[in-house]
Formats: C-alpha cells, sequence, structure tokens
C-alpha cells in the first residue's frame, strides 16, 4: 500500500482478483514381454510410462481501489490494474526392463 493509505486511520483497501486457470494431467503405461529365441531363449519383461502435466494461467488481473473516510474512491497507492501470465509445462518418461 502506498504512503497515503497508511496514514489515513479507518480508509477502506479493496483488491479485486479475476483469473482463470485450466489444468490438465495425463499418463498412459504399456507393458510387455518379449521373446528372443536362439541359441539362448532370452525373455525381457519391459514397462513404459509416460505422464504429462499442465497449468495455464492465460488471464490473471488484479486492481485495487482505497475508500476514504468518507466513502469515496481514492487511488492513494498510485496502483494501476495488473495482468499476469503463467504457463508451466512438465513431462516425464520413464523405461524401465525387469
Amino acid at each position: 500500500m502506498g504512503e497515503e493509505a497508511l496514514n489515513d486511520a479507518g480508509a477502506i483497501y479493496e483488491v479485486y482478483e479475476l483469473l482463470k486457470t485450466e489444468r490438465l494431467i495425463s499418463s498412459a503405461q504399456l507393458a510387455g514381454k518379449s521373446l528372443f529365441m536362439g541359441r539362448h531363449e532370452t525373455e525381457l519383461e519391459w514397462r513404459l510410462s509416460q505422464s504429462k502435466s499442465s497449468q495455464d494461467q492465460p488471464a490473471y488481473r488484479t486492481m485495487s481501489t482505497v475508500y476514504d473516510l468518507n466513502g469515496e474512491p481514492v487511488n492513494a497507492t498510485g496502483v494501476q490494474p495488473n495482468r499476469y501470465f503463467r504457463e508451466l509445462r512438465r513431462i516425464r518418461r520413464k523405461v524401465a526392463s525387469i
């Protein structure tokens, strides 16, 4: 808060937030056995997995207003509306043989 808002005892400081969040989680697994014929029979058990997660906030907005003791809006902080963007992505792959 700005100095003017701190000096006004009893003033009301309001913050408004508007946001949209999109989340995605997905995973896939695959397993199997492979038999290799030849001089020595060899069997291989295997597993594959993949997981993916993401979070996207295309619009996160904040706006603040200060009201004086008479209830009149005052922009004492000098803060203009803010807008933030956030995008997170994670992909994990794992291969294992048993």
